[in-house]
């Protein structure tokens, strides 16, 4: 009974520490993450609109009518939504030469910085981890990761 409790309480006290490293991981995200955020001028959108900077970073050759098949939303809202991107600088539309019924809508470097702003603050903590681990470390923290299931 005795070595069944120590077992626990061991079990209790890692279960504590991981918790406690993992939450300074996710802390370290967090700073590199405003970091990123500031750099990116993010605070004038909405989760919304931040997803369709994504879904626009993810196509070529977008256009107002696939972007509102893509997420199921009806062409004036679309259309409502990129002009309000527009204004934000985020995209830009440029008429198809072919169709002048068509215009494309591409991403400026704002729109891009944002849409791939996950994918920036996660290389930003790699870059602070690599800053702060050897080779050997780092071997061994990439080997640990890929064992999680």
């Amino acid at each position: 009974m005795n070595r069944e409790y120590n077992e626990e309480v061991q079990v209790d006290s890692m279960r504590e520490i991981l918790f406690k490293a993992y939450e300074h991981l996710l802390s370290v995200k967090g700073e590199c993450s405003c970091e990123t955020t500031n750099q990116c001028g993010i605070s004038d959108l909405t989760i919304r609109q931040i997803e369709y900077l994504k879904l626009m970073d993810m196509h070529t050759d977008i256009t107002f009518s696939k972007i509102a098949a893509l997420t199921r939303t009806s062409k004036p809202t679309v259309s409502e939504l990129i002009n309000k991107l527009i204004r934000l600088d985020c995209i830009y539309k440029e008429t198809s030469p072919t169709d002048r019924r068509v215009s494309y809508i591409f991403l400026t470097r704002k729109g891009k910085g944002i849409a791939r702003i996950e994918k920036t603050t996660m290389l930003k903590v790699v870059d602070r981890i690599l800053a702060s681990l050897n080779q050997k470390e780092v071997t061994l923290l990439i080997k640990l990761f890929n064992k999680v299931v």
